[in-house]
């Protein structure tokens, strides 16, 4: 299939209208297509909080790209302090998204930036016309807090006080005080 910088429409003009009989003309119109293409969706959203730190991140654009376009020096994610993070990324046209998967997971609660490239320096995302992105789309997330600590790690976990014979389970005080009686 070949594509072509121009779109062929057809336009149906009234050319005689005479005893309630219209009869129509047929004119073609060469239309450029000179529509950029637009970041549509992304995920993780512009300033998400708690994203997994094993998420992959996808953008969907409005048109179908060049794939050539799509690599890791147009689509790209950056830590706080502006280093790369390695990242594998694809393109699917059926779908229209890029896709970036990071070659290991996140730092918890790190702060991350995601570009995707565009305006007119070499490197940009262009669709299959070669018409490109009009400027850089940037967003911004951070990932998720470390997990709590299992029960039978860290802090000591819940203590159980048996208050009752009839109720064995009775209540998890937050803070377990012991009181001594001497027996005579």
């Amino acid at each position: 299939m070949v594509l072509l910088k121009t779109s062929l429409y057809f336009l149906l003009i009234p050319a005689i209208v005479a005893h309630g009989i219209a009869l129509f003309v047929y004119s073609k119109i060469n239309v450029a297509d000179t529509i950029p293409p637009k970041v549509m969706f992304t995920s993780p959203a512009e300033f998400a909080n708690c994203v997994n730190i094993k998420s992959h991140i996808t953008v969907t654009f409005s048109k179908i790209l060049d794939s050539a376009t799509i690599s890791n020096s147009t689509f790209f994610l950056e830590d706080s302090v502006g280093n790369p993070v390695a990242a594998t990324v694809s393109y699917s046209a059926k779908s229209r998204t890029a896709t970036l998967i990071p070659s290991a997971s996140l730092i918890y609660k790190g702060r991350y930036t995601l570009t995707v490239k565009g305006g007119t320096t070499p490197s940009v995302i262009k669709d299959n016309l070669g018409i490109h992105l009009q400027a850089d789309f940037v967003w911004k997330f951070t990932a998720s807090p470390p997990p709590d600590a299992p029960p039978d790690e860290g802090t000591g976990g819940p203590i159980l006080v048996i208050s009752s014979a009839r109720n064995p389970f009775s209540r998890y005080p937050p803070q377990v005080q012991i009181q001594v009686q001497k027996v005579m």
